[in-house]
């Protein structure tokens, strides 16, 4: 908890990948928080788009 409304919570995978990931608390709700670098390719692409460059590195499924 950093504050009584605001908590970072980290995400270990298999012990190898960790992720921190923001929530804030509003309106009586945990609301996940993302960051701004996170955030980029939705504000700049379609989700088609996102998908296609994912599968082109390996990732979302082939």
């Amino acid at each position: 908890m950093d504050s009584a409304h605001a908590a970072h919570v980290r995400v270990s995978r298999m012990g190898i990948a960790v992720m921190s990931y923001q929530f804030a608390y509003e309106g009586g709700h945990w609301r996940f928080r993302p960051t701004t670098e996170s955030m980029k390719d939705y504000r700049t692409k379609t989700i088609q788009r996102m998908a296609a460059d994912r599968r082109a590195r390996g990732g979302c499924g082939k």
